[in-house]
């Protein structure tokens, strides 16, 4: 990239390229705050290079083919005197600070910008105190700006708005309704006192939910390092299969690749929830087009000439803006068709750890099933969330804002209006049994732009009023005096519940799963060693049956063959041998023999592949992808019925039968020629051969029948001895498997147990503040600790079951608009009873 090089002076940049440093700084956190970008400017404007805010704009639209990169800009930033590099790391500190918080990302972005500079420790400290007192002065300063003055209405326009509206009524073009009163009400004390008690709320909660939380992690870990330790002890143990080890090796990467990585993501979500303690946060979810950047506009005044019809979005990252004491985060479009609108959507959904109110933009043209679903997912973590439905209809042409002044309310009263859309939205809500979670109030944003527009003046009231923006302030603002403090304990105690019983759940039903394949696998070993039985049996029969049939061949038919051949040959012994080997009675017998085993083998394989495959089955459920980041990365349960297949394969393997190189060849020894000499004197040829015939038939029975059963019974028991090993084998894979199993089990019980602990603990803490948001009977003499709840029972977003020592009057209907749960509170005295 061609650099930009300024005139080198004691006061000005050697390089335009390093301020993009800034907008590193700002988006390390995948947001940008509107005080951080005011920052910037002002500092340009001293530098006087107003103009080259693009080089900060390209890293906040991510325009990656023009920005400059992070490394070139620390290059850049390396070679600046020492005094431009003090003000920019000042400015950097500053704009880290600024937005209430300090994140990880900025501390990181920090460190390697110190890394890159020329300044001593002592000035980098120095400038670390100077820069957070700044932005702590200058983030006060512009809050206080924002806060509407009582004395902003004057009597005189007091009653002038009143007369204006009156006028207004009688000529059917407005409801009457008190305008001031929304003002006043708008800047009364008692809303900003409400932010205020929140605020300390969530304060105090955050302080007794960051040691839990940090406990928990590091727990987590060391459950962790006592498996890997386990694991490593196991694999010097001669006792315990690599089959066993494997098991308990793939559990490891599940805990340290899934559950350990949703921790540390969880971390990286507390983080959020603690740069909120500062404000009370709403946060803005939508469509592109919708109408939330109009809506931001509308609350803060902002720059309207960003606001028109058919507005692309023009940045990824979330944009964060203070408004009288809120926290307005205003998220990217959501479901995006381009290939950004994935992370779009993780960056949405990634605010919700950090809101304590959810405004969910709609427009009455496009709602798709996906938002509904959006919805759900919301609301299943007991946000409480305001769906602003926006009318979206074009009114800037004369003839079109004719008739919508004529009729201003038409567009809201009308039964094709946005009345089907809040009847859909109501179905889906009752549909999926959301309570009172959510609030819908229709508005025409437009309406409400075009009342702050010089052109339109005139009909100011008209067009404001029609909008029924004052009415969503009206919600908001109610939510915020009536709720702000349970919402924020909500944010900071609920929503890490719901996180950590998410995780916690999948973790039992992980091991559940496991429990379940364990009895099936003890079930099925039964079945298999039953089956292998009857196998090896088969086995064992068939092969004695058919070397008793052979040797009875032998016996009656190749001797006689024999002897008839060699009647009057010496050696016979070799000549025996020889015939044997011609007539392939040996190959044949190994043959078959070996035909028998491979039945034997293949059975033992059928075996497991029906395990395999029923287990595999059972397995189906199994949704552990869940927890993962990366579901490559995740250890899956199937691996057992993988290593238990291999295995057994390698077991069948070892059945192949082999016959010994001369399985018979011993059962004949020494064949002699018992024929007297003289005798030969006196008989034909053919009776000499026929004694001679049976002379050898005769010895070489006796010899076979001799060495018969204990041939037969060498050769059984040979395949008994391997038919046990196979089966000795399989049972200790069994064993072995379902001791990993057990392992994985005892690891799993001390894991989920720590969770309960410390889900238990906030749990009580989040009773106590439901308690107290709830109690008609509030006073001091009421005020409950944790020793007053004696147990809390809940299955997050479904019931919570509470039980304390003190009786309460409470109105439990408040919590219908609040909590997913069904909530009961019981008094120790009436369980008791019961």
């Amino acid at each position: 990239m061609e650099s930009r090089i300024l005139e080198n002076t004691d006061d000005s940049l050697n390089n335009l390229e390093s301020i993009a440093l800034l907008g590193y700084v700002v988006t390390c956190n995948n947001q940008i705050h509107v005080f951080q970008v005011q920052e910037i400017k002002k500092y340009l404007a001293e530098k006087e290079i107003n103009e080259k805010f693009e080089l900060i704009n390209d890293i906040f639209k991510s325009k990656e083919e023009t920005a400059v990169t992070l490394e070139t800009a620390l290059d850049y930033f390396s070679n600046e005197n020492q005094k431009t590099q003090k003000e920019l790391y000042l400015l950097t500190v500053i704009l880290s600070e600024i937005d209430g918080s300090f994140d990880n990302e900025e501390r990181e972005i920090l460190k390697k910008i110190r890394i890159r500079s020329c300044l001593s420790d002592d000035i980098i400290a120095q400038l670390n105190d100077e820069g957070k007192k700044k932005a702590l002065d200058i983030r006060n300063e512009e809050i206080e700006k924002t806060k509407p003055k009582d004395e902003e209405i004057s009597l005189y326009n007091k009653m002038k708005i009143i007369i204006r509206n009156f006028l207004l009524f009688i000529r059917g073009k407005l409801k009457f309704k008190d305008i001031t009163k929304i003002e006043n009400s708008r800047s009364n004390k008692e809303y900003f006192a409400a932010i205020e008690k929140s605020i300390a709320t969530g304060k105090n909660d955050f302080k007794y939910v960051q040691p839990i939380c940090n406990s928990l992690y590091n727990k987590v870990r060391e459950v962790g390092g006592k498996l890997n330790l386990n694991i490593n002890n196991l694999k010097d143990d001669v006792n315990i299969s690599e089959e066993s080890v494997k098991v308990i090796e793939g559990f490891s990467d599940l805990m340290n690749k899934t559950v350990l990585q949703q921790m540390e993501a969880f971390e990286k979500e507390f983080i959020k929830k603690e740069r909120t303690l500062s404000d009370f946060t709403i946060s803005l979810i939508g469509r592109t087009k919708a109408g939330k950047t109009t809506l931001h506009s509308i609350l803060t005044g902002g720059d309207k000439a960003d606001i028109g019809v058919g507005m692309q979005r023009t940045t990824r990252f979330n944009k964060v803006f203070q408004w009288r004491k809120l926290r307005i985060i205003d998220t990217p479009g959501i479901g995006a068709a381009e290939d950004g609108g994935r992370i779009d959507d993780e960056i949405a959904e990634s605010i919700l750890s950090e809101s304590d109110i959810i405004c969910f933009v709609v427009s009455d043209d496009s709602i798709q099933k996906d938002i509904l679903e959006l919805l759900e997912k919301i609301t299943q973590r007991n946000k409480p969330t305001i769906i602003l439905l926006n009318h979206k209809e074009n009114i800037r042409n004369n003839t079109k804002y004719k008739h919508y002044i004529t009729k201003p309310n038409k567009w809201f009263e009308d039964k094709d209006g946005v009345s089907g859309h809040i009847n859909r939205i109501e179905s889906y809500i009752k549909t999926k049994k959301l309570k009172n979670l959510v609030t819908i109030c229709p508005v025409f944003l437009l309406s409400a732009i075009m009342a702050e527009e010089e052109e339109y003046s005139k009909d100011k009231l008209i067009l404001r009023q029609a909008s029924k923006i004052d009415d969503f302030l009206n919600v908001m603002q109610k939510a915020v005096i009536n709720k702000g403090c349970i919402n924020r304990s909500q944010t900071i105690i609920d929503d890490t519940i719901g996180i950590y019983s998410s995780l916690c759940e999948e973790i039992k039903y992980s091991s559940d799963t496991l429990k379940n394949l364990k009895d099936k696998l003890d079930n099925k070993r039964e079945q298999a060693l039953k089956r292998i039985d009857i196998s090896r049996n088969n086995f064992v029969n068939d092969s004695e049956k058919y070397l008793r049939d052979q040797y009875k061949i032998l016996k009656n038919q190749l001797t006689v063959q024999f002897a008839e051949k060699y009647y009057d040959a010496d050696n016979l012994n070799d000549k025996w041998s020889k015939f044997i080997k011609e007539i392939r009675f040996e190959e044949d017998l190994t043959s078959k023999l070996n035909e028998f085993s491979l039945k034997f083998t293949d059975d033992i394989h059928e075996v497991v592949k029906e395990i395999s495959e029923d287990i595999e089955i059972s397995l189906e459920s199994i949704n552990i992808n869940n927890l993962t980041l990366n579901s490559e990365d995740t250890f899956s349960f199937k691996g057992i019925t993988r290593i238990l297949g291999s295995a057994m394969s390698a077991i069948g393997a070892v059945a192949l039968f082999v016959l010994e190189s001369n399985p018979i060849g011993w059962i004949l020894t020494g064949i002699g020629m018992a024929i007297g000499f003289f005798s030969g004197f006196f008989k034909s040829k053919e009776q000499k051969r026929q004694e001679a015939i049976s002379n050898i038939v005769k010895k070489l029975k006796d010899n076979i029948e001799s060495g018969e059963d204990s041939s037969i019974k060498k050769q059984i028991d040979s395949i008994e001895s391997e038919c046990e090993k196979v089966i000795n084998s399989i049972t200790e894979l069994f064993e072995n498997i379902i001791g990993g199993i057990n392992e994985i089990e005892t690891i799993v019980k001390e894991l989920t147990d720590i969770f309960d602990q410390d889900i238990e603990k906030l749990n009580k803490l989040y009773a106590i503040r439901l308690i107290e948001y709830i109690n008609m009977e509030n006073s001091d003499e009421n005020m409950m600790d944790m020793e007053d709840i004696i147990s809390v029972s809940r299955k997050y977003s479904q019931y919570m079951n509470i039980v304390t020592d003190k009786k309460l009057n409470v109105n439990l209907k408040l919590l219908d608009n609040l909590i997913q749960d069904n909530v009961t509170i019981n008094n120790i005295s009436e369980v008791t009873n019961e």
